[in-house]
């Protein structure tokens, strides 16, 4: 079963949230939350940059919960990922999650660059966390080119705001909890080498994957 350790994500129906993905059933674990990491670009990727599956989760000010699943995860590629399993979602206020898939063919689904936060097609979902490129709390959302409409129409997940920027009061990233995951005050350390490219472990993974090769 699904379970979150903490975070926006606590009440909210993980189980319906991730089914079908590769998370679906597996405990999560917050990596990075812009309350306490910074609303800061570089604060996020090194916090999220691990290459693997990552919900999204965005609370504004005035407003319910939304979100996004990038399937790839983070890695500041500075390159669009194409696929059609991301989505982007809007908790309502009696629980209900809308999922709106991925439109348009599988281009540009997510944007991964290091340069801002995260970034669902061309503007479903991003938040610069980039004053040169928008306030660093602020967040947009236009759907219908890239992610599909919500049920009743409307083409924002924030709803009748539209594409008007809105303020968010938190914005956090989760992944799978790894036995061993380990999130410091500067990065967070993926133990099986699969992330954070560059990190020790991936020399260690490397000098394991030698020896075993060897005998």
């Amino acid at each position: 079963m699904a379970s979150v350790d903490r975070g926006l994500l606590k009440s909210v129906d993980v189980q319906t949230l991730v089914a079908g993905t590769p998370l679906a059933g597996k405990p999560l674990k917050r990596v990075y939350a812009a309350s306490a990491d910074g609303w800061d670009r570089n604060a996020f990727h090194a916090k999220v940059d691990y290459g693997r599956p990552t919900i999204i989760v965005a609370k504004p000010k005035r407003g319910e919960v939304v979100g996004g699943y990038n399937p790839f995860g983070w890695e500041s590629r500075d390159d669009y990922r194409d696929t059609f399993n991301s989505f982007v979602f809007k908790v309502q206020r009696d629980g209900k999650i809308e999922r709106c898939k991925k439109v348009g063919g599988s281009g540009a689904a997510i944007y991964d660059f290091g340069d801002y936060g995260p970034r669902f097609g061309g503007d479903a979902l991003f938040v610069p966390l980039n004053p040169a490129k928008g306030s660093a709390r602020l967040a947009r959302s236009s759907l219908g080119t890239y992610y599909a409409f919500m049920s009743n129409g409307q083409g924002s997940l924030f709803g009748t705001q539209g594409q008007a920027d809105v303020e968010l009061e938190e914005l956090e990233a989760y992944i799978q909890n790894i036995p061993g995951l380990v999130v410091t005050g500067d990065i967070s350390v993926d133990p099986t080498g699969k992330g954070n490219v560059g990190s020790p472990f991936d020399f260690i993974s490397e000098i394991f994957s030698l020896k075993k090769k060897q005998g």
